[in-house]
């Protein structure tokens, strides 16, 4: 007989991802969880629906906004000649 509530590591391991992956899917409220006593569960049928669905926030097939490159005209700021003051603003050397 198969689980009706997970626990976060089984549902991790149950659709390939990282802890921390999963963590963030249920911080973005993409994969709803249930509370009981201490231990944070997940329906094993809210995960089927989730890996069905697949994810909306995908930029193209297979491809999240952390793996896309810059574009072209991205110009990162030069940092070699300025320094972090402690209120975290940039200030020239």
């Amino acid at each position: 007989m198969d689980t009706l509530l997970l626990s976060r590591q089984e549902a991790a391991r149950l659709l390939g991802l990282s802890l921390r992956g999963l963590e963030h899917l249920i911080a973005r409220k993409e994969i709803p969880t249930r509370r009981i006593g201490r231990r944070v569960l997940i329906a094993r049928s809210a995960l089927e629906s989730f890996a069905r669905e697949g994810n909306s926030d995908k930029c193209s097939e297979g491809e999240t906004r952390a793996n896309q490159l810059p574009s072209k005209d991205f110009d990162p700021p030069d940092t070699r000649d300025s320094m972090l003051t402690t209120d975290g603003r940039r200030e020239m050397k």
